[in-house]
């Protein structure tokens, strides 16, 4: 449940609030753009407004909103190479679509009812959130009201775990204790994985001394809420992700940190809750020389997809055909998100994803060093550290094609992008001369009386 809809009134509420903001969204595009953000990551709060008239189709009328409000305004996107680079990347995974069709002998994906279809089309709203973002959202201060959106959404994401893990036993580690809230299908590691990602922007906002200090205290309790979320998601990826934040921002931010990390590194078994240590230790056990279950089920996971990518390397087998195969008992992903993305589209595929991430962190790191302003740094900051925990997190399973869990990083994307474009404009300003107001000039053009 989310946002309170234990209660019988609240999701009429939020759909009319749907509603209300797809409307405003035609005269202020950043309105639909917010409520939007803030539905994002909540999944099974979305599932329930599908009770409601397009109810399931939420999130694609607040983007037609922005798109239409946009238009009116005649706010254009600028063109960019990330922008080519993006929609080449659609187009390829529409022809991997077609080629899913050949190798699993299927239907052609030409209706709505056709399940990869479907896959494809909510993939691809992820990069329409990236260009709807960099359209509506216009000024440094929209990009703010957003990220305190996104905060407002991780409190409740924080909450609605506390709520189902509520009288757990976290004494030791057992998978039963496991829960991904409001992220439904993605997952516990899921979870973990949302978490980890958006603790690199809002750590780098928090360590920002442009914003008022009360949002930074504010940054920073939602920061502690993140932290239980991601120790007790029991997510090994989110762990070893936390790690390399703490030496990022330890190098770039503050050197306490990397003390942190050394202490954490050292004295894991004394500082961490027993069920965590329990977590980790069962990766590997040193007596027996073998991994527990669920490492050693990767294992025969990857072993049987480099088999697959031994026999497609150059087209692979087609987008999202993976999990109609059945190669390994019940499992339908490879656990391993490049792995997936090799089996499935072939080594382009992978160019074209590796090259994807490495624009994203670019991106970020551009608008880090470009940057006057110490907002627009600590953002630029934030999503290039983003960027490099997208890309650790995905290499223990696809946390890419969930829009709960990656649908953060597209829109950090496009206010990167809209940083950018911010920043430059504030320098061609400081470079432009002021006017000079020369009064014997102005005297000058003044009219002359005619003769008479």
């Amino acid at each position: 449940m989310g946002l309170g809809l234990h209660t019988g009134l609240a999701a009429p509420l939020l759909y009319g609030a749907a509603i209300a903001a797809c409307l405003l969204g035609f005269l202020r595009p950043a309105i639909s753009v917010y409520f939007m953000v803030l539905l994002v990551p909540l999944q099974t709060t979305r599932y329930k407004l599908h009770e409601f008239p397009f109810g399931s189709k939420v999130i694609d009328f607040l983007l037609l909103s922005a798109i239409i409000g946009c238009l009116i305004k005649g706010w254009s996107f600028v063109p960019s190479k990330l922008n080519r680079l993006i929609i080449l990347f659609c187009l390829f995974y529409y022809f991997s679509l077609w080629r899913g069709v050949f190798f699993l002998d299927c239907d052609w994906p030409i209706t709505t009812s056709d399940l990869r279809l479907q896959m494809w089309k909510n993939y691809m709203l992820l990069p329409l959130i990236f260009f709807v973002v960099v359209m509506a959202i216009r000024e440094a201060k929209q990009i703010k009201i957003l990220l305190g959106v996104m905060c407002v959404a991780s409190l409740y994401v924080a909450q609605s775990f506390l709520r189902s893990v509520s009288g757990r036993d976290f004494s030791h580690f057992s998978y039963s204790v496991r829960d991904a809230g409001v992220l439904g299908y993605a997952g516990e590691n899921g979870l973990g994985a949302f978490e980890v990602e958006l603790t690199a922007m809002l750590l780098a906002l928090a360590f920002c001394k442009g914003l008022p200090r009360y949002f930074r205290m504010f940054i920073w309790g939602v920061l502690a809420c993140n932290t239980y979320c991601i120790l007790f998601s029991f997510s090994r990826g989110a762990y070893l992700a936390t790690l390399l934040l703490l030496l990022l921002f330890g190098l770039f931010k503050d050197r306490k940190l990397l003390l942190v990390m050394v202490l954490l590194a050292v004295g894991w078994q004394v500082l961490t809750p027993k069920a965590v240590q329990e977590r980790v230790s069962m990766t590997y056990d040193e007596k027996s020389g073998t991994v527990d279950g669920s490492a050693g089920e990767r294992l025969q996971l990857w072993e049987d997809a480099f088999n697959l990518i031994k026999a497609n390397p150059v087209l692979g087998t087609g987008f999202d055909t993976y999990e109609f195969m059945g190669r390994v008992g019940d499992f339908r992903d490879t656990h391993n998100y490049y792995l997936k993305v090799l089996v499935e589209t072939g080594i382009p595929g992978l160019i074209l994803i590796l090259v994807l991430i490495w624009r994203f962190y670019a991106t970020g790191w551009t608008l880090f060093r470009s940057a006057e302003d110490p907002f627009l740094k600590s953002l630029g900051f934030g999503f290039a550290a983003m960027a490099m925990v997208v890309f650790v997190v995905n290499i223990f399973g696809d946390r890419w094609l969930y829009m709960q869990v990656n649908g953060y990083t597209w829109i950090l994307l496009g206010c990167a992008m809209r940083g950018q474009l911010i920043a430059n404009e504030e320098a061609r300003e400081l470079q432009e001369p002021p006017p000079v107001h020369d009064p014997e000039a102005m005297f000058n053009e003044l009219p002359v009386p005619a003769a008479q």
